[in-house]
This record gives C-alpha cells, sequence and structure tokens, in this order.
C-alpha cells in the first residue's frame, strides 16, 4: 500500500452514498523506540529536526543524561570540560572550593616558609623554591607579621627572581603587633608560570624586602615575617587531589579554610590551624 493510495469510503454505512475523502492510517508497531514517549519513533524525530542528536547514536539528545539540565546532552558537553574523563560535565562535579577546578583535578600546593627572623631594614626576608610545578589557578601569597609595620611609610616589597610584584603592609601593617598581621596578594598564573623562568633557571627567589625605616629591634618579642603561598596543580597519584584532610573530618583542608569553613587559618598558609597544633 502506497502513501497516497486513493479509497472510497461510504457515508452512512453499506448503503450510503459514495463520498471522497482523505483517510489517514497510522501504524502501529511494537518495540521500535520512542523514548519521550510523544508518539513518534524517534528516528522520525530526529529525521523531522523536531530532536537533535548531537551524537549521531539514533537517540534524542532530550532523552540522554543531562546533569546541568542545559537541554544538551553530556556527552556533548564533554569537549574540555572532562578534565579527569569519567563522561560527566566538570560543572555537574564537586568543586567545594569554588575554584573552577573540580576537585578530582586539582591538588594544592603549599609553600611555607615558617616565620622569618628578625625582620627589618638590611634583614630582607627570603624563600628558594625549587622548581615550582605549573600553576593552574592563581598564585595567592600570604603575609604574616609581627613587625615595626606600624606607619604609613613602612612598607614590604615582594618581588620573584628580582622581578617588583607587589607592595604589602602598606598603611594595613601594625606595630609589632601579636600573633601578628596577614595580608594576602594575588598573582595570576600566566604571569607565574613566565616570571620564575625568565632569569634562565627553573627555580623561584621570593624575597620580602622592607622599607629602610622598618625597625627589626623595635618589638619586644622580636619581630619576623612568614611567606606562604598556595595555588592549584596537577594531581599526583599519591594524592589524586583528594587526600589533603589534616584533621579527617572527611572535608578537604582548603574548604575547611574558606570563609565559612569549619577551621580557622590564621596565618593564611591553606594548613587548618588544629593540624599545626
Amino acid at each position: 500500500m502506497s502513501e497516497w493510495e486513493r479509497f472510497y469510503i461510504r457515508i452512512g454505512g453499506k448503503f450510503g452514498e459514495m463520498g471522497a475523502g482523505v483517510l489517514s492510517i497510522h501504524q502501529v508497531q511494537t518495540g521500535l523506540p520512542d523514548c519521550n514517549g510523544n508518539g513518534f519513533l524517534d528516528s522520525f524525530d530526529i529525521c523531522s529536526g523536531a530532536s537533535l542528536d548531537c551524537n549521531n547514536n539514533a537517540v534524542p539528545d532530550e532523552c540522554e543524561t543531562d546533569c546541568n539540565g542545559n537541554g544538551i546532552a553530556d556527552i556533548c558537553e564533554l569537549a574540555g570540560n572532562d578534565c579527569n574523563s569519567n563522561d560527566v560535565p566538570d560543572d555537574c562535579e564537586n568543586d567545594c572550593d569554588g575554584s573552577g577546578i573540580i576537585d578530582a583535578c586539582e591538588s594544592l600546593h603549599l609553600i611555607d616558609s615558617g616565620p622569618i627572623g628578625p625582620f627589618g631594614a638590611g634583614l630582607p626576608a627570603s624563600v628558594m623554591i625549587t622548581s615550582p610545578p605549573e600553576a593552574l589557578s592563581d598564585v595567592t601569597f600570604s603575609f604574616f607579621a609581627s613587625a615595626d609595620l606600624g606607619d604609613a611609610l613602612r612598607s614590604v616589597d615582594l618581588f620573584i627572581d628580582g622581578f617588583y610584584i607587589a607592595t604589602v603592609f602598606e598603611n594595613t601593617g601594625g606595630s609589632c603587633t601579636l600573633p601578628g598581621d596577614r595580608e594576602d596578594v594575588i598573582y595570576r598564573r600566566a604571569f607565574f608560570n613566565i616570571i620564575y623562568t625568565l632569569d634562565g633557571d627553573t627555580d623561584a627567589l621570593v624575597e620580602l624586602v622592607p622599607t629602610m625605616d622598618v625597625d627589626a629591634d623595635a618589638c619586644p618579642a622580636g619581630s619576623f615575617i612568614q611567606i606562604s603561598m598556595k595555588y592549584f596543580i596537577a594531581p599526583t597519584p599519591e594524592d589524586n587531589g583528594a587526600t589533603q584532610d589534616c584533621n579527617g573530618n572527611g572535608i578537604w583542608d582548603l574548604c575547611d579554610v574558606a570563609p565559612g569553613g569549619a577551621s580557622a587559618d590564621i596565618n593564611g598558609n591553606g594548613v587548618p590551624d588544629e593540624c599545626e597544633l
């Protein structure tokens, strides 16, 4: 039977008058897919353009997994968006610290000098970092100091391999404050990944140089400054981006010390204070 074959239908029964009309015949076939239940075969939905099939698997996209509810099948959102290759778009995975990199694909790289003192004019503080790994995020420098910084003219300059980066404790430092004053500087990862190689090697010398009127002997309890750096790197097989939980509470340390987190981090080195007692 062709699609346009003509039939004559008696109007009014067996002895009714002859007439012409259009007869629509729907053929119901069981076992063929209609995943969205709209009464049409999936193949018809796709061929007619009523449904998309971004991965050409003969299944309408609206019947595929769509974890973020954006109307696009997950399988078609993986390019550049599935860092751990688990076929789940990154924007549907956990990112407890809101860094934009899912927890499974990042590991927090911490560098902490510990207190360096005495600290004042003629006594800069420095840390040599041997072959720092590539930063996947911007770099947060945290400075924690108890020193002669309680004056608008007293401050500290940050250098990496001799290149000026920023000035800290400018109008924000205290005079021998205990336990100390803290200031953070965020440095773009693109610059960080380049700047320490400009001198021809892969090591980074981080220096803090106080202005000339910072007196190293002004603090009765002694003066010091502490340098901490933290940024994300690709996880190693050993940590897999998920083992930095020093207090064993099941929450990643960086999320513990984030604003509103369960732990304090007074010196800004990314380690919950209860793990440093």
